[in-house]
């Protein structure tokens, strides 16, 4: 019984020290697990002194939203007449398409929003930009498929992927920008929206148009999202507290997560601010890329085929249009970083949006279109710098993706039901001027609304004085 005892005793104690070791051993491990991070964030943190990560950030953001750009209404339009002819679609089977991929991507944007914010920008650019590659190519697989449904789905899924994916691509780059920038923010944010412009005018809508071929588009749209992929998974940090920085390019101390407020989406639907800022972008949404839509109807409709050939609605409208836009899409980015309130920008921006829509009606040569294209450019110009730094300059970051979500929903429903509504008008009153007026009002009354946005408090900070 002794010798048992004994046994036992030196058992219990040799199986205490081996606990102590292993013990020891996993808090060593943890240790260096620990030390092998922090060295790795020093290194970054030494590499990234080097190359300015804020610009990087911008640089992510514009060449995600240049690739997805292929899936733009504007881009998409030149590979329409290709589909058409091959695929054997009708014009009336392609419009009705994209409608309905637009009006089921909007509803897909606030769960977009919600990923965005769990999983940062930088991951959510890098998934979507490899989910978009299949939209993209779609169409070619279904050119080999003989059964009409089979090739039918196909599209249906293709566009609406391609709607989807790059309205979430926008909104993820958008946050991107908006968690690296804080006082800069409206100054960055116009900037990297002129050059988005411009690579859209200038360079991308001239490639595709000089392909000549949906195919070769396909292929070249897949290529530059693995491209840009590829830049974002090696350079891009989600935000500047990852590597210890604030945003505007500032090196702290502090690695910890830190943002201006933290008002999520339930709590900013709580507040009059952001519905007087939703309904303001919905509005735009249904009057301006409507009337820009149907300009040249409108102006027929009021001058007639032969002196619309004399006007030369390009070179009249769209070369101020895009002069004016940088011009006051730089000066408004300026504004907001040095303190000019929102809101008046925002009411100048719906006033611009009234008197141009009303002078559409009034176009009757060519003196009067560049009168249109001039005050239409102050809407892009101070649309470009506001939509982009509004919902972070009054909620914050950290839901930043969710609340843009909700808007982006909005927007695409509203950029659905403009065209609908002055169709609609057109046909009951047989002519565009009935709706354009209407339009028109709504942007006045909208305009004036603006001038009672206020910037909103977070409920915490309101119950501090009760206190």
């Amino acid at each position: 019984m002794t010798f048992m005892t004994v046994l036992s005793a030196e058992y219990d104690s040799s199986h205490h020290v081996r606990s102590y070791q292993m013990a020891g051993n996993a808090e060593q491990h943890h240790q260096v697990i620990r030390s092998k991070k922090e060295s790795m964030k020093d290194s970054m943190k030494a590499w990234y002194c080097c190359v300015e990560p804020q610009y990087i950030a911008v640089i992510s953001s514009l060449v995600a939203s240049s690739a997805a750009a292929f899936g733009i209404p504007k881009v998409l339009a030149f590979s329409f007449p290709g589909w058409r002819i091959s695929l054997n679609l009708t014009r009336t089977t392609l419009s009705a398409l994209f409608s309905v991929g637009n009006l089921c991507g909007a509803f897909f944007q606030p769960y977009i929003g919600k990923n965005v914010d769990k999983w940062g920008p930088k991951h959510s650019l890098v998934v979507m930009l490899l989910f978009i590659c299949g939209p993209f190519y779609a169409p070619i697989i279904a050119q080999e498929i003989f059964f009409p449904p089979l090739r039918m789905a196909i599209m249906v899924l293709a566009i609406f992927g391609i709607r989807v994916l790059q309205a979430g691509i926008d909104t993820a780059g958008n946050v991107l920008i908006n968690h690296w920038f804080l006082k800069q923010r409206g100054r960055v944010s116009s900037i990297r929206q002129i050059f988005y412009v411009c690579l859209q005018d200038l360079v991308l809508v001239q490639i595709v148009q000089n392909l000549d071929d949906w195919r070769a588009t396909s292929h070249l749209s897949v290529a530059v999202c693995f491209v840009a992929m590829s830049w974002i998974f090696i350079f891009a940090i989600n935000t500047p507290e990852e590597i210890g920085m604030k945003p505007d390019g500032k090196w702290v101390e502090s690695t910890g997560i830190e943002y201006e407020s933290l008002l999520d989406g339930k709590q900013a639907m709580q507040t009059s601010s952001f519905w007087l800022l939703l309904t303001n972008n919905v509005f735009y949404c249904i009057v301006g890329p409507t009337t820009t839509l149907f300009l040249l109807d409108i102006v027929m409709d009021t001058v007639g085929d032969a002196k619309l050939k004399q006007i030369n609605l390009a070179q009249c409208v769209y070369i101020p249009h895009f002069i004016l836009a940088v011009l006051v899409g730089t000066a408004s980015g300026w504004m907001i970083d040095y303190g000019v309130e929102i809101r008046y920008i925002l009411a100048f921006s719906s006033f611009c949006l009234a008197l141009s829509t009303y002078i559409s009606t009034e176009i009757s040569s060519p003196s009067t279109a560049i009168l249109f294209g001039i005050i239409r450019g102050c809407v892009g110009g101070t649309r470009q710098s506001v939509k982009q730094t509004v919902w972070a300059n009054y909620y914050g970051r950290e839901h930043l993706g969710e609340i843009t979500g909700i808007s982006r929903t909005c927007e695409m429903l509203g950029m659905s039901l403009g065209p609908l509504f002055l169709g609609v008008s057109r046909e009951h009153f047989g002519e565009y001027r009935t709706g354009c007026y209407a339009m028109s009002a709504l942007c006045w009354f909208q305009g004036w609304a603006m001038l009672f946005l206020k910037k909103p408090v977070h409920p915490s900070s309101l119950a501090e004085p009760a206190a």
